[in-house]
């Protein structure tokens, strides 16, 4: 009886092992990334070589994206060169979904974080199901409101490659 269960036991741990699967509830996986691109009210390209990068994550056992992580590297004035940059990061937890008659969603998401006093707003528009004739530049269309300003990007995500 005893060396049943071990076998039980050893056969149980090798195909939990051999299944390359990781479960953790309520860890948030990077599903989809994207380098931006920014654009003034005129539509011209801004913030040239500097990168901005928006990444979709996903909680495991939810059906859709709950948060994004937007990151941006900013330049810093000095008198020495070269200058630095300063990579910034902010985490936006999704809190409405949208979907048009088109195929786009839109995911509003709001800024998290201790200090974070001014409450921004990002707004992804994700053409990646969109069945409509029209043309969109990028496949996600991005705005980022606060602070009395509105920011505008695009970009086309890829897969982002974790641990399943």
């Amino acid at each position: 009886m005893r060396t049943l269960f071990l076998i039980s036991l050893v056969v149980s741990m090798l195909a939990t092992l051999s299944a390359r699967a990781v479960y953790i509830p309520g860890w948030e996986r990077p599903v989809k990334q994207a380098l931006l691109t920014e654009f003034d009210a005129m539509g011209h390209e801004v913030g040239i070589g500097l990168e901005k990068v928006l990444i979709m994550n996903k909680r495991d056992n939810f059906p859709r994206p709950t948060s994004f992580t937007f990151q941006e590297e900013k330049q810093v004035y000095c008198i020495t060169y070269p200058c630095p940059r300063i990579k910034q990061t902010s985490t936006f937890m999704v809190a409405n979904v949208i979907s048009d008659r088109c195929g786009s969603t839109l995911y509003i998401a709001y800024e998290t974080g201790f200090l974070s006093l001014k409450r921004r707003t990002l707004e992804v528009a994700d053409h990646t199901t969109r069945i409509c004739d029209d043309y969109r530049g990028y496949i996600w269309d991005v705005s980022l409101v606060g602070a009395g300003a509105k920011r505008q990007f695009g970009g086309n995500p890829g897969d982002v490659i974790s641990i399943q």
